[in-house]
């Protein structure tokens, strides 16, 4: 099998030849392997692609995340900061965080108060982001990566993550027990957006969708909270997902061992990324879920980034023995693989996904 038949097959919850390896890469780490500045990816989105593809090369792996669908960035150097800059008006909107992810800290953030604010979010249509020259982009990486490599797009996070971009890191909580019917109006709305995103996205060629939601983890919420404000808007996305033909695989940060059941019930293809550090554990997580969903993930970050080439292995054919079993699992970081981690740790994980990755 090639990459992209591997990876579709155990999200699936089939049995490929051997576990696939799609590690959680973010840009930072793949502007390094690349030797694309980071600079470069922030004004011009589309050398992020690029980027991935070159390190899902370089390593050797079955597949990449991208982001395109995002509008370039203009940016202003002074000493150590960086500065995003209003396109019109060449004022400074915020800086950007170079060591935490690339993402603009706004001087005025967004302050959703009241429905009218929600009211007021467009939504970009599916066709509009082809207009813009996003997908056509995109089309011609995923044409490039071809059957070696399955290629999975995000849309816009549209529901907890939403809320702490929209609504604020603290003040997005309150309005959980505040103005529930508020949060819904955005939750709503989010999706809508994120649902012309993907429509957006599937038309260049890509199958499998990640819902990313970090902040939907129940070290942020309660299981019930993501039952009443989560659950039925991940149901509406995997359902049009499938509609249209693709695959889903949640990533939901820290302790997501609680929301096994409900995910299960979303309709998601498959569960990820299974952190160590969050107290999640493959072999429960498989008790679980069984052959229900596809799990994903599991290998330590701190492994990744302090230990030695040998201890990752080691920990990657452990998550294989837990979550292997009958198929339907990808072999990953715990989230998302830390900047200088070094390649010969990444190396070790395919070399365990090659070497041990035997569905039992």
């Amino acid at each position: 099998m090639k990459g992209k038949e591997r990876v579709l097959c155990a999200m699936r919850r089939g049995r490929p030849d051997c576990v696939p390896i799609l590690p959680q890469i973010w840009l930072d780490h793949a502007a390094r392997v690349s030797g694309i500045a980071p600079l470069n990816i922030i004004q011009q989105p589309h050398l992020g692609g690029r980027a991935m593809l070159q390190t899902a090369r370089h390593y050797g792996l079955d597949g990449f995340r991208t982001w395109l669908i995002y509008e370039p960035r203009r940016v202003l150097c002074e000493g150590n900061q960086v500065f995003e800059i209003d396109a019109k008006t060449g004022e400074k909107v915020g800086t950007i965080d170079m060591d935490g992810g690339w993402v603009t800290q706004l001087f005025a953030p967004h302050n959703v108060t009241s429905l009218q604010d929600v009211a007021a979010i467009p939504v970009p249509s599916a066709q509009s982001y082809w207009d813009s020259g996003q997908c056509v982009q995109m089309r011609q990486m995923v044409q490039e990566a071809g059957e070696d490599h399955a290629v999975a797009g995000r849309p816009l996070g549209f529901t907890m993550n939403y809320l702490i971009q929209m609504g604020g890191a603290a003040a997005g909580m309150f309005l959980l027990y505040d103005e529930p019917r508020l949060v819904h109006s955005l939750f709503a709305r989010g999706l809508e957006i994120a649902i012309e995103q993907t429509q957006a996205m599937r038309r260049t060629g890509i199958e499998i969708f990640m819902l990313g939601d970090a902040a939907a983890s129940c070290d942020v919420i309660s299981p019930a909270h993501f039952k009443e404000f989560v659950f039925p808007y991940y149901k509406t996305y995997c359902d049009e997902v499938h509609r249209l033909g693709g695959l889903v695989y949640v990533h939901i940060c820290g302790h997501q061992t609680p929301l096994a059941e409900m995910l299960v019930e979303t309709g998601v293809d498959c569960i990820e990324p299974m952190d160590p550090m969050g107290g999640v554990d493959p072999a429960q997580m498989k008790r679980l879920v069984g052959q229900r969903v596809a799990l994903m993930g599991g290998v330590s970050t701190l492994t990744l980034l302090r230990g030695t080439a040998e201890q990752v292995e080691a920990e990657a054919r452990e998550c294989i023995r837990k979550a292997g079993q009958g198929g339907g699992y990808i072999l990953a970081a715990g989230c998302m693989v830390p900047r200088d981690t070094p390649e010969d740790n990444i190396r070790a994980m395919v070399r365990a996904a090659h070497e041990f990755g035997v569905y039992a």
